[in-house]
């Protein structure tokens, strides 16, 4: 396994010099967000150690103090940091009963397909329920007198997204979105071998250092843009220019902070929801994807987990949503 050092940088308080290997990684600056109006805090910077494509990011050596495995971090004061990078993203592919081949990614122990499901079968070939109308998503999918529901996956509207010209182009780019009674369908929603399951907590405790999301004022700035390792840089005025920098689907909506930095190719790209009023919401914006465990909080809610194009830090649920409700599905497996 070979390993890149980009080499060292000195980081005045008064100006950034960035002498870095163009084609390892870029080192980018930020104002801290929160100082930008107080003297006090003119002269600190956020600084970024991004990988090119194919590599990741490992760690910091040098004059760094906190975590050197957060791509991240605050200097404040004169500093000489190497980036070090890797190149041993492990990469596979796996096929579902209907044929269709996903790319797949090593994070951690896990194996976890690097594209959101398309599947309109279960494991053991039966249809799965495809609710196109809301009236269809909203009435036929659950009954509200025996509050049971059954499994059911829908696209939206290609005419609601613009660029794309039909369901097979909203399918490609962002998969289809499942109800809470399709993941935890006993006939099974991921190829065989694979299973809907909460290790997302593991995925970010690995790649994007998960927080609760009811502590937000506990966290420290230094800490709050994991969770951009985990998005496909593919952006609007994405800041790593073509041929991630497009407005062509799949892609996150722009923001001058937050872009996607994928660091080790799970390439989440933003599907959006469908409410249990079959109203779609949020592509563009917002990954949300099924944690088949169910919630503490009531019963008819499930786990999710929640990635914005306005936010670096993940947001995986305390409480859940309920499960009438369409969202995107990663299968993971056991990588050994």
């Amino acid at each position: 396994m070979e390993e890149i050092k980009s080499g060292k940088k000195m980081i005045p308080l008064n100006r950034f010099v960035a002498l870095l290997n163009q084609q390892t990684a870029q080192l980018f600056y930020y104002y801290v967000n929160n100082c930008r109006i107080s003297l006090l805090c003119l002269y600190k910077y956020q600084v970024t150690g991004r990988p090119a494509e194919g590599w990741r990011f490992d760690r910091w050596e040098g004059d760094h103090e906190g975590d050197v495995y957060i791509e991240r971090f605050t200097i404040s004061s004169d500093a000489t940091v190497t980036a070090v990078f890797r190149d041993d993203i492990e990469t596979g592919t796996v096929t579902d009963i209907d044929g269709n081949e996903y790319k797949t990614v090593v994070i951690g122990d896990v194996e976890w397909m690097a594209e959101n499901l398309r599947v309109t079968h279960y494991r053991d070939g039966s249809e799965i329920f495809h609710a196109a109308s809301r009236a269809q998503w909203r009435d036929d999918t659950y009954d509200g007198k025996t509050k049971t529901g059954k499994g059911a996956y829908s696209v939206q509207p290609h005419e609601d997204i613009e660029g794309l010209d039909s369901q097979e182009d909203v399918m490609r780019a962002y998969g289809k979105l499942y109800n809470g009674f399709a993941v935890e369908d006993s006939r099974g929603l991921c190829p065989d071998g694979w299973e809907v399951s909460s290790s997302w907590p593991a995925l970010d405790r690995v790649a994007a250092r998960y927080h609760d999301p009811w502590q937000r004022d506990e966290i420290d700035i230094d800490t709050m843009f994991n969770s951009n390792m985990l998005k496909s840089r593919r952006q609007i005025d994405s800041p790593y220019g073509e041929p991630w920098s497009t407005d062509e689907h799949p892609r996150w909506e722009s923001h001058d902070l937050h872009f996607g930095i994928d660091n080790y190719g799970f390439n989440a790209v933003p599907g959006g929801m469908r409410s249990f009023g079959g109203r779609f919401r949020f592509v563009g914006e917002s990954g949300l994807w099924w944690d088949n465990v169910r919630s503490g909080w009531d019963e008819h809610q499930m786990y999710y987990y929640r990635l914005s194009y306005n936010e670096g830090l993940s947001s995986g649920s305390s409480y859940g949503l309920y499960m009438r409700k369409g969202l995107s599905v990663r299968c993971p497996r056991d990588a050994h």
